[in-house]
C-alpha cells in the first residue's frame, strides 16, 4: 500500500479527541446540563444557529454526546480504530483529518436534517471510509493485512444506521464519504481521477450548504426550531425580534 505504518507510537491525538469528548461529556452531566435546549446550548448541531453564522456548530457536534451508551459506544470505537489511522496519516495530518470529516459530517446533516444531532459518529464513520478506500484502491494488499474485519464492521454500522430511527443517517454517510474524500485528494493517492473526485465531493459539499443556509434562513422550520428555543430560554426580547420577522416575511 505504498506506506509504513508504526502501531508501536502513542496514538496521543485519539486520546485527546476522547479526554475532550469525555470532559465535555462530564460537564453536562455533572452540572445537569442535559436537556434537548441544554444541549442546543452546548453546541450540539442546530440549523437555525448554523444560519444565525454561529459556525462553531459545525465544529462542537463532533464532541458532544447524549448518553452513557452513545458515548461509550463511540469511545469504544476510538479506541480499536482511532490508533490505526493516526499513525498510517500522521499527526498534522490526522488532526486536519479529523477536523475535515467532523465539519462535512456536520454539513452533510444540516443539509439534508433539520433534526438536532450530536457525537462523534460522523469521524467515526470516516475512520471506516479511510478502510474502504484502501480496500477499493489496494484490494488484495489491503486484505493481507486486514483481511475482512473491519469490512464487515462497516456493514453492520451501515446497516444499524438505517435500521435505528434515533440515527442521523445524514451525518454518518457523509462521514463516510468525508473519510473517502480526504483519501483521494491526500498526497497518499496519486490516481488523478479519484483526487478529482475528492474535490468535486468537497465543492459538491459546499455548494449544498451555502443552498441550504440561504433557503432555510426564513423558512417555516427555521421560525417555529428557534421560536421554540426562545421561547424555552427566557429570551423575550429576541422572540419578540423573531415575531416581527416572521410577520414581515
Amino acid at each position: 500500500m505504498g506506506k509504513e505504518v508504526n502501531m508501536n507510537d502513542k496514538p496521543i491525538i485519539t486520546y485527546i479527541y476522547m479526554g475532550i469528548c469525555i470532559t465535555f461529556f462530564a460537564f453536562l452531566n455533572i452540572f445537569n446540563h442535559t436537556s434537548i435546549i441544554d444541549l442546543i446550548t452546548y453546541g450540539a448541531k442546530t440549523n437555525f444557529m448554523i444560519v444565525d453564522y454561529k459556525f462553531w456548530y459545525l465544529v462542537t457536534p463532533m464532541f458532544m454526546h447524549a448518553s452513557i451508551s452513545h458515548i461509550a459506544t463511540n469511545m469504544i470505537s476510538l479506541y480499536f480504530i482511532g490508533p490505526f489511522t493516526e499513525s498510517f496519516l500522521g499527526t498534522k495530518k490526522y488532526i486536519m483529518f479529523i477536523f475535515f470529516t467532523g465539519i462535512l459530517s456536520t454539513i452533510g446533516s444540516f443539509i439534508f436534517s433539520d433534526y438536532v444531532s450530536l457525537g462523534a459518529s460522523g469521524v467515526i464513520f470516516a475512520f471506516l471510509g479511510i478502510h474502504l478506500f484502501l480496500f477499493i484502491e489496494y484490494r488484495e494488499r489491503y486484505t493481507e493485512l486486514f483481511g475482512t474485519q473491519v469490512l464487515k464492521i462497516l456493514a453492520l454500522n451501515l446497516v444499524f444506521t438505517f435500521v435505528y430511527n434515533k440515527i442521523d443517517v445524514s451525518g454518518h454517510i457523509f462521514g463516510l464519504l468525508a473519510g473517502m474524500s480526504f483519501m483521494a485528494i491526500s498526497n497518499i493517492n496519486k490516481n488523478k481521477l479519484k483526487q478529482m473526485l475528492g474535490y468535486a465531493f468537497v465543492v459538491f459539499m459546499l455548494i449544498g450548504f451555502t443552498y441550504k443556509f440561504y433557503t432555510y434562513k426564513y423558512s417555516e422550520d427555521y421560525f417555529q426550531f428557534k421560536g421554540y428555543y426562545l421561547n424555552q430560554t427566557g429570551n423575550t426580547k429576541e422572540l419578540n425580534e423573531l415575531m416581527k420577522q416572521y410577520e414581515q416575511r
